[in-house]
């Protein structure tokens, strides 16, 4: 799928085939349309999670919404500088944070005991 190489300033490289054009259109609309639907439902997918019947639910719920805008920022931001390292300190490094980040990530979902499991009483319609 790659194109061959082509010299920096030559005019006569050879353009990407329509099997290739196709792969990399196709890519980006799935891309899109996979961002593009779960981003507007994970602010209800997590309210959903949250317990409305506690007393202090109204507070709980601000707190979600509190870390949900500067969260989805962060994405922002976050992108905004791998870009810069990757562009101008080298791919080597960029992918480095990276891996250091996830990692650090991982370790702090496998160190905290969160578990938010709610009991439900369903009354099956049969």
């Amino acid at each position: 799928m790659k194109p061959p190489p082509c010299e920096q300033f030559k005019d006569d490289c050879n353009p990407a085939t329509p099997a290739q054009l196709a792969v990399l259109f196709s890519s980006f609309g799935l891309i899109s349309i996979g961002a593009n639907c779960i981003r507007p439902c994970s602010m209800a997918f997590g309210t959903k999670q949250l317990d409305k019947e506690t007393p202090d639910s109204e507070r709980i719920l601000q707190s979600y919404f509190s870390w949900y805008y500067p969260s989805t920022m962060s994405i922002v931001i976050s992108v905004t500088i791998m870009v810069y390292i990757q562009d101008h300190m080298g791919w080597n490094l960029g992918f480095g944070v990276l891996a250091v980040i996830m990692f650090f990530s991982a370790f702090m979902f496998l160190s905290v005991p969160l578990v938010a499991f709610k009991k439900r009483h369903l009354n099956p319609p049969c």
